[in-house]
C-alpha cells in the first residue's frame, strides 16, 4: 500500500502533463480511385488513380505511348509505395512478366506521372533514382528503363553487349515536385533471344522530417486522474 500511495501521484502528474503526446509517422501508402487500399493496377492510375507513399503523392498518371509488338496489359502492372533507406518511391511489379523473344520483337512502352510533396510537410526531393531489381536478357538482347526529369535521364539496363546497369541516380535542386516520362524498351536482336521485365523501383531521396501526427489521449483521461488523485488522498486519510 505505501508503494501505491508514493506512486500514484508521480502517475497522475505524468498523465495531466501528457495531455496530447506525438507519434511518429511511420511508412503508408495510400490510394484513391483503386481497389486496394495500398496498390493500384497501370489502368487505374491511368483512370485518374492516386497513391500516396508517406508525404508524396503520385497521380496524373498517363499512357503516352505503346509501340510493341504485343501491346503491354496495364492490368498486369500492379504499383505500390516502399520507403528503404530514406528513399520514398513506387515499386512496380508486372505479372505476368514483360517478355520479348522471337523473330526480332519488341518492346516500346512511354508513359509519365507527376510526384508532389504534400502539405503539411515541409520535405524536399533533393534526388532520384531507377532499381532494376527483376529483369535480365538470354543471348543477344537488351532490356533497358529510362526516367527523364527536368532533362536528366536515369538510365538502367540488361545489354549483350555493354553488360548491365542495374542502379542509377542523380541529383535534384531542393524540389517538391516533379514530373517524370519514363520509357521501357526491349528488343531480341537476333530472332532466338530474348528479354524480360518482372520488377523495378523509381524513388525518391528527400531532405527534412515525415510530419508528426498529433494523436489526442481519451477524452476521459482528466476523471481517471482525478480518480487517482483522490484514491489517493482517501489512502492517507485511511492511514492517519
Amino acid at each position: 500500500m505505501n508503494l501505491i500511495k508514493s506512486t500514484l501521484p508521480i502517475v497522475a502528474a505524468s498523465l495531466l502533463s501528457c495531455a496530447t503526446f506525438f507519434v511518429a509517422a511511420h511508412a503508408a501508402t495510400v490510394t484513391t480511385g483503386c481497389v486496394s487500399a495500398t496498390t493500384c493496377t497501370l489502368t487505374e492510375l491511368y483512370n485518374g488513380g492516386t497513391i500516396t507513399v508517406d508525404d508524396v503523392l503520385f497521380d496524373n498518371f498517363i499512357l503516352d505511348d505503346d509501340a510493341s509488338a504485343s501491346p503491354v496489359n496495364a492490368d498486369d502492372v500492379v504499383v505500390s509505395g516502399f520507403t528503404d533507406m530514406g528513399n520514398t518511391g513506387l515499386e512496380f511489379n508486372i505479372d505476368p512478366a514483360l517478355t520479348v523473344n522471337i523473330n526480332r520483337s519488341f518492346l516500346e512502352y512511354i508513359l509519365s506521372f507527376d510526384a508532389a510533396v504534400v502539405a503539411p510537410s515541409l520535405r524536399e526531393i533533393t534526388s532520384a533514382g531507377l532499381n532494376l531489381v527483376n529483369g535480365g536478357i538470354n543471348g543477344d538482347a537488351f532490356l533497358e528503363i529510362n526516367a527523364e526529369i527536368n532533362g536528366d535521364v536515369l538510365n538502367v539496363f540488361h545489354d549483350s553487349i555493354n553488360g548491365a546497369q542495374l542502379l542509377d541516380s542523380l541529383t535534384l535542386a531542393n524540389l517538391t515536385m516533379i514530373s517524370v516520362a519514363m520509357d521501357w524498351q526491349g528488343e531480341d536482336f537476333d530472332g532466338q533471344s530474348s528479354s524480360f521485365l518482372n520488377t523495378f523501383r523509381f524513388g525518391l531521396g528527400l531532405i527534412g522530417d515525415i510530419p508528426v501526427a498529433e494523436v489526442p489521449l481519451p477524452a476521459a483521461l482528466p476523471f481517471m486522474v482525478t480518480g487517482l488523485l483522490g484514491y489517493g488522498a482517501t489512502r492517507r486519510k485511511k492511514r492517519s
